[in-house]
């Protein structure tokens, strides 16, 4: 991309609710807030989430009734967001 267009990109503060550790039931269930900086790439959208659904799925995970279930993770699986920045074309 040339720098002209590249200039243009800012990177975006945000937030995660991410589940550090598998919990003993749904009531133990930890919640961390992390912050990072996001910006994206050349093929790539940047999507501000305005919300997210919690599942059956994500609960069964934080509580270990999914064995695959990889901590730390980021519980959703469905997002309804703005595009706040990708390519021109």
């Amino acid at each position: 991309m040339p720098p002209a267009q590249h200039a243009n990109r800012h990177p975006v503060d945000a937030r995660c609710v991410r589940l550090l550790t598998k919990a003993e039931d749904a009531a133990a269930v930890a919640l961390a807030i992390e912050t990072h900086v996001l910006s994206r790439g050349d093929n790539d959208v940047l999507i501000e989430v305005k919300a997210a659904a919690v599942n059956p799925s994500d609960v069964k995970a934080a509580t270990g009734l999914m064995p695959y279930a990889v901590f730390p993770r980021t519980s959703g699986r469905d997002y309804a967001g703005v595009v706040i920045d990708g390519p021109s074309a």
